[in-house]
Formats: structure tokens, C-alpha cells, sequence
């Protein structure tokens, strides 16, 4: 699907959309405090994509960057754009920017049930490499549910 757009650093500045974002697109657990430090961090970067047509802030992504290796801590697409290719540009943005840094792998965790956000990552190379029981809480509050860890190796992408 074709999608006009562009992607920019993003700063304290946009604080509160990222939270807004964040809690309407999947209800983060993050506070604002977190995210404050997240954005200031020397070692994250976070960027944000903008629909072309509307110029609206539509996303983001955050990147935790050690030394040669990378977790991409979460991507975010507002839900009324969800579906509509944003979620996989910011995705190709991040794996360009990571062959920039000349990182070797990149790492996320993803929601055993979030098939789509899993077929997205597969579509780019992610691998399935482990799993973490019981990371995170269910949608509705009672239980647990596991995070499928995904691997990227930037290295091996010509």
C-alpha cells in the first residue's frame, strides 16, 4: 500500500502526542516520566512519522542503542492509520538508520497475540529467538501473556 510520509527526530516537543498515541494505539504502560528520560537518553533515539496529506503526527518508534546491538523498545501508529503500510515504513526507516549505525542485530519483544505486528516484523527479516513467559499483562488485566523475542541481524542485509 502506497502512503505518503515523512520521519523526523522528535523532542520533548512532542511529549504529549507521543502519550496520547501511545495510550489510544495500545494503552502503553509507560508514564510521561518514562518517556521524558526515554526521550533524553543519550543512548535511544526516537523518531516520529507524519502523514504527507494531513501533515499529522501518525507514529513512533523508539531505539535503544548498546554499543554495537539494538532493541527497538516500541513502534506506535495511531489507530486511525493502523492498517495502512505506516507501521512498516517506520520499521524499513529503523533498519536503515541501524545499517547507518553499523549495528549487528536489532531485537524486539512482541505480544504473542499480536499476530499482524509479528507478520510485519517476519516480512523484514525478523527471526523468532526466544520467548519471555508471562512478560506482559493481558488486555484485560487478569493474567499474563508471553512476548515472542524477534532478531534482526543488520549485518547479513545487502
Amino acid at each position: 500500500m502506497s502512503c505518503g510520509y515523512n520521519i523526523k527526530s522528535l523532542t520533548l516537543h512532542e511529549l504529549p502526542e507521543i502519550m496520547d498515541i501511545g495510550h489510544r494505539a495500545y494503552n502503553i504502560s509507560w508514564s510521561t516520566s518514562v518517556m521524558r528520560d526515554t526521550i533524553q537518553a543519550a543512548h535511544t533515539k526516537i523518531w516520529g512519522i507524519y502523514d504527507d496529506k494531513s501533515c499529522r503526527f501518525i507514529g513512533f518508534a523508539v531505539l535503544s542503542v548498546i554499543i554495537d546491538e539494538a532493541d527497538l523498545l516500541m513502534i506506535c501508529i495511531d489507530p486511525d492509520y493502523q492498517r495502512r503500510g505506516f507501521g512498516a515504513k517506520i520499521l524499513s526507516f529503523i533498519i536503515n538508520k541501524a545499517k547507518d549505525l553499523k549495528l549487528g542485530n536489532i531485537f524486539i519483544e512482541v505480544r504473542a497475540s499480536n499476530v499482524p505486528a509479528i507478520s510485519i516484523f517476519e516480512k523484514h527479516g525478523f527471526n523468532p529467538i526466544g520467548l519471555r513467559a508471562d512478560y506482559y499483562p493481558d488486555k484485560i488485566g487478569v493474567g499474563r501473556e508471553d512476548a515472542i523475542i524477534m532478531g534482526l541481524s543488520v549485518v547479513d542485509i545487502s
